[in-house]
């Protein structure tokens, strides 16, 4: 997974405002018996997951969208359906196998890994924030993950590299950094470890004006074709971006959940 921030740059004009904002992203799980959910708030998405578990098998998937980067995103809650008859701790390790990620939603996969290792740890619920700050003037971002309203992460991206997070020095995106992870983590800690790397990969979209005022085309990203659902046939011919849908939470995340989550602890 990596994020050239120049090939944005071909398709999207520049964002006055980069450099003076912060990404925020929330993810909540919730793992209630046979039910787990999972859903994710940020300034391009509003996504949640819903699986249905048979003993140790998921025996149903569904899916919403509130607020996509496409227009035909939401059909990837159709795709989902393909995890149903997978037990429960192969999906979880082996969910972006297969070449599953180009035929789905790579947020909507996410979720439910989420969701199934709160599932499989035994965790009722869990709610991890992660925040990036756009870099200062010198290429400085301060990254922060909290899980439950406690930082469990706290580092510092420079010019696009870690210096000394949790004894790693390198780039989010070096092929050494999940290892390093998991070597120095274990459980909802390596999790937020890894959404910090997906928060960041997202965050960089913050530097250009993605949602208008004229769409691009899917078919016109060359270089994104296959990446996800949006970018794959049969939909790569009428994906284009939505209008106006994203939403600055620089003061603050706003929070969007359907009902079947309940009240919001």
């Amino acid at each position: 997974m990596t994020r050239d921030a120049a090939s944005l740059g071909r398709y999207y004009p520049a964002n006055p405002a980069y450099g003076t904002g912060v990404f925020r992203r929330r993810l909540r799980m919730v793992a209630a018996g046979a039910s787990i959910r999972a859903a994710v708030n940020d300034p391009w998405h509003v996504m949640w997951v819903t699986l249905a578990l048979d003993g140790g098998t998921i025996a149903d998937a569904a899916a919403g969208m509130d607020r996509t980067p496409k227009t035909v995103c939401p059909g990837a809650a159709r795709a989902l359906r393909e995890l149903v008859g997978m037990q429960a701790e192969t999906a979880s390790a082996a969910i972006f196998s297969d070449g599953r990620a180009g035929r789905n939603c790579t947020h909507l996969l996410d979720l439910a890994r989420l969701a199934l290792g709160c599932h499989l740890r035994g965790e009722a619920a869990r709610v991890l924030d992660l925040t990036v700050p756009d870099p200062d003037a010198g290429g400085q971002s301060r990254l922060t993950a909290a899980v439950d309203g406690t930082v469990v992460h706290d580092w510092i991206l420079q010019d696009g590299r870690l210096s000394d997070a949790a004894g790693f020095q390198g780039g989010f995106f070096d092929p050494g950094f999940l290892p390093a992870m998991r070597d120095r983590f274990q459980g909802i800690e390596l999790e937020a470890a890894r959404a910090l790397r997906m928060a960041v990969f997202v965050a960089a979209g913050r530097a250009y004006v993605t949602d208008g005022p004229v769409p691009v085309r899917a078919l016109d990203e060359t270089d994104r074709h296959g990446d996800c659902f949006a970018f794959s046939l049969p939909v790569l011919a009428d994906s284009q971006d939505n209008i106006g849908y994203v939403q600055d939470f620089t003061d603050g995340l706003i929070e969007r959940l359907p009902p079947v989550f309940g009240a919001r602890p």
